[in-house]
Order: C-alpha cells, then structure tokens, then sequence
C-alpha cells in the first residue's frame, strides 16, 4: 500500500502548522506558545527535508509540471 505524496507532503507541515495554537490553547501564555510554536517549526522543518518527503515533493511537481519536449 502507497501513501499518496499530496499526503505525505501535507503530514510533514502539520507540526509547524498547529503547535502554537495547540500550545496557545493548553497553556495560555503566549511566550511559552512562541518557544513550542518555535519547536514545532524546526521539527516540521526536520520532517520536511527528510528524503522521503522531498521525493514526494518533487514527484507532485512533476506531475503538476511536466517537462517540455
């Protein structure tokens, strides 16, 4: 079974896309939000860049941009 890679690309910007609001609703203090917000953005940035993922980037570019003969 294959992940889709519109999935896979969408699943490794999840952490930088909801850990300060995640963060902001469980503590309610903003600075602490910003430092978890900051964490999660280095790890979806980590996720981001690991091989997989950059594959499937590239295939859905691919696909959304054929190459011109």
């Amino acid at each position: 079974m294959s992940i889709p890679d519109r999935v896979i690309v969408v699943a490794a910007a999840l952490p930088a896309a909801l850990g300060f609001p995640a963060a902001l609703g469980l503590t309610h203090d903003l600075m602490v939000s910003g430092f978890v917000g900051l964490a999660a953005s280095l790890v979806g940035v980590a996720i981001s860049l690991a091989p997989p993922v950059r594959r499937a980037r590239v295939r859905l570019l691919r696909r959304k941009y054929p190459a011109e003969s």
